[in-house]
């Protein structure tokens, strides 16, 4: 983005409706102080809950990292065969949705896996191994001893307890939401304090090459006027806009999920990958790592030292060695 759009500052600080947007959305178009883009849509992923699991139970809804493992370990249900009945926690096995996610946890702990302007990674450190290992204990607490992929049409059989970071443009396909009794949640961080949803979402740039910017602003905001972003949103579905003053729309809350959807949008929100601008360029490599470690084919510790070793090459090969 930083190479395609030129700064908006100048015509966002004048513009007086920049206080109805979410500030978050902001934070996630911004580099080196310097907003890149306008921000009209949002994305969450949050932590999907199977209430009635929960209740059969007796386990309240977990609000911390050792709350969710408990919970995991007593809401799984395993057959006498050894197969999974009941999954206490589940999440997709993917290297690019598990670096998301292990990005996230480092957030949670205060930190990231590379800051926006390194050439060196901070991966293999305490934060890490913590980040790192709750994720691998968290998979194996929900469905011990098994690879096994979990499908969203599981939700309708009853047959997962807890699902980490759903995407919100997903949810819609697991069914009627009251009858199977369920809820929308942040993701559940270390402690409650740092629990939050993960977010992503569409933007408007002002292009480098562009002519007449100041014409380009114009349509910008004519986009962004409350009715034609209503409308978009409306016609397209799959996000929420960012102007808070839309929050609580009438016809934005039709769908069954759209106030759980709108409630996840609160501080702390965590950005889906890194701020670096060669995250696209490292990721695959660090996904694939966590990938193997949470499924347990490689210890934590090997993981994290060839996560950070794999950014650090990327990065000296892309930003030089000095």
């Amino acid at each position: 983005m930083r190479n395609i759009s030129q700064p908006i500052d100048r015509f966002l600080n004048t513009w007086s409706d920049k206080s109805d947007i979410l500030p978050d959305a902001l934070k996630m178009v911004s580099y080196e102080g310097k907003v890149l883009a306008l921000p009209y849509s949002i994305t969450s992923q949050g932590d999907v809950i199977d209430k009635d699991l929960f209740i059969d139970s007796g386990v309240p809804i977990p609000t911390t990292w050792d709350e969710v493992l408990m919970a995991a370990t007593r809401t799984r249900r395993i057959n006498p065969d050894g197969t999974i009945q009941v999954y206490g926690w589940a999440t997709r096995f993917n290297s690019t949705a598990n670096f998301h996610q292990l990005e996230m946890f480092m957030n949670m702990l205060g930190t990231t896996m590379v800051e926006a302007n390194a050439k060196k990674a901070q991966i293999n450190n305490d934060y890490g191994r913590r980040a790192l290992t709750f994720f691998r204990e968290a998979v194996e607490a929900g469905a011990p001893n098994t690879l096994a992929t979990v499908s969203n049409s599981m939700f309708k059989e009853n047959r997962i307890a807890m699902y980490s970071a759903m995407q919100s443009n997903q949810i819609d396909s697991l069914g009627d939401r009251e009858q199977l009794n369920l809820d929308y949640i942040p993701c559940v961080g270390p402690t409650p304090d740092r629990s939050g949803a993960m977010v992503n979402g569409g933007a408007l740039i002002l292009s480098t090459n562009s002519k007449h910017p100041e014409l380009a602003w114009q349509v910008m905001v004519a986009f962004m006027e409350r009715q034609t972003l209503k409308s978009h949103v409306l016609a397209h579905g799959a996000a929420l806009p960012v102007r808070m003053s839309l929050f609580n729309d009438y016809d934005l809350h039709a769908s069954q999920w759209a106030t759980s959807l709108f409630s996840v949008l609160r501080p702390p929100l965590y950005k889906v990958d890194t701020y670096h601008p060669y995250n696209s360029e490292f990721r695959a490599g660090v996904g694939s790592q966590i990938y193997q470690a949470i499924r347990g084919e490689i210890p934590i510790g090997e993981a994290l030292v060839q996560a950070e070793a794999h950014v650090n090459q990327v990065l000296a090969d892309l930003m030089g060695k000095d």
